[in-house]
C-alpha cells in the first residue's frame, strides 16, 4: 500500500529537482551575460540603460537570481550581440557559441511566433500531446497552449524545461539565413530569423 504521504515526499523531491536544475541554468545565464558585457566593456548601469531595464534588474539577471522573460532575455543577447548559443540540458547550462555585433531586438511579435511554431511543431514531430509534455517537464498544460498559440509571456526556465524535453542543443538568433549554422545529424537546433518563417532544425 503506498500512503498519501509517500506521494506528497515525491512531489517535494521532484519540486526539489526541479529547483536545482532552474538554479544552475539561471546562474548559467548570468555568467553568459556578465562575460558578454564585459566584452562589450560595458558596464550594469549601461547595459541597463541600452535594455530599459534597472541596474538592480541587470545586477539580479547576472547573479542567477531573476527568471527573465524570454523575451527580455532575447532582447539583451541581441544588444550583446549573442547570436549562437550552445545548450547543454543534461549539465543545465548555456555558453555562447558565436558572437557578433550588437543588433536590433527581434520584435516581440516575431519571437513569440517563432517560440509557437517551436514548440508545436516540435512536439507534433515526437507525435504527443501537451497533456504528455506536460507531465514529463511540468509546465502546465494550459502554459503550453499558450506558448503554441503565440500568446503570453514565458519565463526562461520554462522554455529550458521545453528544450530539454524536445533534445534542443543550440538556440540560434540571426539577422540573415545565409549562413545559416551548421548542425550535425545528432543535433536539434531552433533557428529565429526576424521578418521571416522560424527554423527549427530536427535532424535525429
Amino acid at each position: 500500500m503506498i500512503h498519501a504521504g509517500s506521494y506528497q515526499s515525491c512531489s517535494i523531491i521532484i519540486h526539489g529537482e526541479m529547483e536545482r536544475r532552474h538554479q544552475l541554468f539561471l546562474a548559467s545565464i548570468g555568467r553568459l551575460i556578465a562575460d558578454a558585457r564585459r566584452t562589450r566593456d560595458l558596464s550594469q548601469e549601461e547595459l541597463a540603460e541600452i535594455v530599459n531595464l534597472s541596474r538592480n534588474a541587470i545586477s539580479a539577471v547576472e547573479t542567477g537570481t531573476s527568471d527573465l522573460r524570454v523575451v527580455t532575455l532575447t532582447h539583451i543577447f541581441d544588444r550583446l550581440g549573442v547570436e549562437s548559443t550552445r545548450l547543454d540540458l543534461g549539465a543545465w547550462t548555456i555558453r555562447c557559441e558565436r558572437f557578433g555585433p550588437p543588433n536590433e531586438p527581434v520584435p516581440e511579435s516575431t519571437l513569440r511566433r517563432a517560440l509557437a511554431g517551436a514548440v508545436d511543431s516540435m512536439r507534433r514531430a515526437r507525435g504527443v500531446s501537451r497533456e504528455t509534455v506536460s507531465d514529463r517537464t511540468g509546465v502546465h498544460r494550459n502554459t503550453i497552449a499558450r506558448i503554441e498559440n503565440g500568446v503570453g509571456s514565458m519565463r526562461t526556465t520554462t522554455l529550458a524545461d521545453l528544450y530539454a524535453f524536445f533534445g534542443v542543443v543550440r538556440l540560434v538568433i540571426v539577422p540573415d539565413p545565409e549562413p545559416l549554422p551548421i548542425t550535425t545529424p545528432s543535433e536539434v537546433s531552433a533557428v529565429i530569423i526576424p521578418g521571416r518563417r522560424p527554423l527549427h532544425l530536427l535532424n535525429r
